[in-house]
Formats: structure tokens, C-alpha cells, sequence
């Protein structure tokens, strides 16, 4: 590595590890103010509540670390113009090609690897955020239980095992369905290799049935349709967005959406921004880099810096609004962005 690429990297890393935990300790301080008046209430162990904050803060920094890892990049520039570095690699005949290429590349690494880590943990804070402050804080009983990925849910007078085959529940396989009577003995036994849900009724593939009435004897079905006791929200332990989907669980909600018919676009829409997402920063950090040091002179510093803080916020906004309406306006925010990305592209190889 040449030493202008490691010198040019390394200034980069310290403003991050600068400004990234700032920033998350900042949201934990919002978090803790709005949050600890209802924790306070219940009067569980402090731990608890930092706990939450702790994965909640991995969830709000998660939605914000595209646009501080882009202005960590204007701040970078500022710090070597103050400390004269830049001037000083200027003056050892290094170009601003060359300052600019060693730039874009290292947020280009950061963003890359940086957002697989959090396209993974995020989705998986938001769960544990949620369960800590349902469970631990709020005591709600946990009538759901998940062992080695299957689910056992036990209702009123009915017991059900199940492995879910989609985030929402609306699809199941593996199904062992159990009624019992007043006297907890058991009257019905339902094996099925998977269950859909279905306009309000629960459709069973190849169901096998026992009754107690006919001696337990089983009965093979090709498909049989029932209106069941629960619905897919009963056995759902929290209720989440698509953005806060695992890859795996978008994967078998788009499996699910494709086997019922039904429209696969919100879908397919979160897989785009999932990829998009590894790239973001480096995207608007390119036109932020090239505006500093194209205004970029050692007698007009301002120019240079409030000319790339602007081109931050117009892209930054510009990226906010597209991801704010793609499901309102998908065609007209796919064409803004596929323009946005091939310009940067051009603005690369230019």
C-alpha cells in the first residue's frame, strides 16, 4: 500500500471513529429520554433498560450510517485542509485525481463491508429491541415459544407445532394440530406437510386426520380447507416491517407471495434497497469529494467546503425522498435513482 493511500485512509478511519459512536450514543441519549419515564414505572433491573438501548441504538444507526459515513467524508477533507496535510500532499505533486481515486475507494470498502454487517445484526436488534421491552420490561407472557426453528403455541383447548415457512406465519410446514376436550384428553389430531393461509381460512396440503369419535383412525386428504381457532397474528411474536426482515426471511415471504399470487413488488422493492444499501455512501461521498477539491484552493477554503456541504444535503435529500415514495411512486423514483447512479458511474470513469 502506497503511503499516500494508507496516510488518506487512516484519516478517514479516525473521523469515523470519531463521529460513529457520537452519533450512536446521541440516539441512545433520545432513546433513554422517552423511553425511561414508562421504564421507571415497572421498576425492573437498570440493566435491562440499557440492554434495550443497546439494540435499539443498533436500529437507529443502522437507517443513519449511510448519510454520516458520506459526511464523515466532508469532515475528513476539512481536517487535512486545516492541518495544512492537503496542501502539503498537493505540494509533493500528488493530483487531486489521485486524492480523489484513494478517497472514493476507501468509503467505497467502508460502505461495502460496513452495510453487510448491518443488513445482517440490524433486522436481528430489532427483534431482540422489541422482545426486551415486551418481555423483560413490559412482562407480557410469552405464549410462543421457539425451539430449533419450529413454533409451539399453545391456545385455548387446542396445541399447535410448526415450522414457519414465511416471517408473517401465513404459510407452515411440518403442522401438528391438536384438539383437546374439557377434561384435557385429546379429541382430534391433524398432520399436514404445510399450511396456507387464505382468505380467512387455513388451507392444509395432504392432511393426515385422527378422531377420537372414529378410534384415531387416519385419514389421507389431498387438501382440505378449515377455519381454525387462531390466524397468522396469533403466532407471530412481533409484528415486523419488511425493513426489518432478515435476507432469509424476505426469501420465504417472496417464496410465499409468489405460491398464493399475490404481488411480490414490495418485496422485490427491499431487496434493491438491501443491495443499494452497500452502496449509498460511496455514492453521494463521489460527488461530495469531487466538489471539495475542484472549488478546492489554498486562499478560498469556504468555497470548497460550503459547495460539497450543499451537494451533501441535495443528495442526501435526494436519496431520502426516493426510498420516502419508490412504494407511491415506484417507476418515477427508479428513474431518479437509475440517473442518479449511472451519473456517479460517469463521474467515476470521467
Amino acid at each position: 500500500m502506497k503511503v499516500s493511500t494508507k496516510f488518506l485512509f487512516k484519516e478517514l478511519l479516525k473521523i469515523n471513529l470519531f463521529l460513529l459512536p457520537i452519533a450512536f450514543i446521541f440516539f441512545n441519549v433520545i432513546d433513554f429520554f422517552e423511553r425511561y419515564s414508562t421504564f421507571s414505572v415497572y421498576r425492573k433491573p437498570f440493566i435491562i433498560f440499557l440492554e434495550y438501548l443497546f439494540w435499539k441504538g443498533i436500529v437507529n444507526f443502522y437507517q443513519v450510517f449511510p448519510y454520516l459515513l458520506a459526511f464523515s467524508t466532508i469532515l475528513t477533507m476539512f481536517y487535512l485542509t486545516r492541518t495544512k496535510e492537503l496542501l502539503a500532499l498537493l505540494s509533493l505533486g500528488y493530483s487531486r485525481r489521485t486524492v480523489y481515486k484513494i478517497l472514493f475507494l476507501s468509503v467505497f470498502l467502508f460502505n461495502f463491508f460496513s452495510g453487510i454487517l448491518l443488513n445482517y445484526i440490524s433486522p436481528l436488534a430489532f427483534q431482540n429491541a422489541v422482545d426486551v421491552w415486551e418481555r423483560k420490561v413490559l412482562g407480557k407472557k410469552k405464549e410462543l415459544v421457539f425451539l430449533k426453528k419450529k413454533l409451539f403455541f399453545e391456545g385455548e383447548n387446542y396445541f399447535l407445532i410448526a415450522r414457519p415457512l414465511e416471517p408473517n406465519a401465513e404459510y407452515l410446514g411440518d403442522v401438528l394440530y391438536l384438539t383437546i376436550d374439557q377434561k384435557g384428553e385429546i379429541e382430534e389430531i391433524i398432520w399436514a406437510e404445510t399450511m396456507l393461509y387464505s382468505n380467512g381460512s387455513w388451507i392444509l396440503e395432504k392432511p393426515i386426520v385422527q378422531k377420537r369419535s372414529e378410534n384415531f383412525v387416519p385419514k389421507k386428504f389431498d387438501k382440505q380447507e378449515r377455519s381454525l381457532p387462531f390466524n397468522p397474528s396469533t403466532l407471530v411474536v412481533t409484528e415486523k416491517t419488511l425493513k426489518f426482515l432478515t435476507i432469509e426471511e424476505l426469501y420465504q415471504r417472496l417464496q410465499y407471495l409468489s405460491k398464493v399470487g399475490k404481488s411480490t413488488k414490495e418485496v422485490m422493492l427491499e431487496f434493491m434497497f438491501r443491495f443499494y444499501y452497500l452502496f449509498v455512501s460511496f455514492f453521494i461521498s463521489l460527488w461530495c469529494i469531487h466538489i471539495y477539491l475542484k472549488f478546492y484552493s489554498p486562499v478560498n477554503q469556504p468555497k470548497a467546503i460550503g459547495s460539497s456541504l450543499i451537494a451533501y444535503i441535495f443528495i442526501s435529500l435526494i436519496n431520502l425522498m426516493i426510498f420516502s415514495f419508490i412504494h407511491k411512486a415506484t417507476l418515477f423514483c427508479l428513474i431518479i435513482l437509475a440517473l442518479f447512479v449511472l451519473l456517479s458511474v460517469f463521474l467515476i470513469a470521467k
